[in-house]
């Protein structure tokens, strides 16, 4: 059996209990990561020098400067909850997941996930969501899940809570 047996199979998927229900949460598809990215670009650290090595070596990536540091945070705070609702199927006003979103409202999407987590999740509760999605793509000791493994059932995944 190779790999493009696995391609028709379900999405890695965990269940977890939220507010006393169990909601579903899948992994994103490699699309799905893309299209986040082009619509939010992440930061990219800046080159200075090795501190280890001194002025002779070559430019490293700073990844610990302050200023690259901020710019991650900011990032997260725009993407993690239009991960978080990928992950659980979320739909906006209009019924539509990200999936069902033409790629020209998408950005809009996004933004409406975002207000709707801003206004109806707690921050440990985003982060919990956010915490089983990575623990998803984070596999096993830290290596990518296998298809198959885990929690796949192939059902469909819940959304979160329905806004008032």
């Amino acid at each position: 059996m190779g790999l493009r047996d696995y391609g028709a199979g379900p999405r890695p998927t965990t269940t977890i209990t939220f507010r006393g229900r169990d909601l579903v949460v899948r992994d994103l598809t490699s699309p799905e990561a893309q299209r986040l990215d082009a619509l939010f670009p992440p930061p990219s650290p800046p080159l200075g020098p090795d501190p280890r090595r001194g002025g002779g070596a070559s430019p490293v990536l700073r990844v610990d400067d302050p200023r690259f540091v901020a710019q991650r945070r900011e990032h997260a705070v725009k993407v993690r909850p239009a991960e978080v609702a990928i992950a659980t199927e979320w739909a906006d006003g209009q019924g539509r997941t990200f999936a069902l979103t033409p790629p020209d409202q998408q950005l809009a999407w996004c933004q409406e996930a975002r207000a709707w987590c801003e206004n109806h999740l707690s921050d440990s509760e985003l982060s919990t969501l956010h915490r089983a999605l990575q623990d998803l793509a984070d596999g096993p000791g830290g290596r990518q899940e296998a298809p198959g493994k885990g929690s796949s059932d192939g059902s469909s995944p819940a959304p979160p809570p329905a806004s008032a």
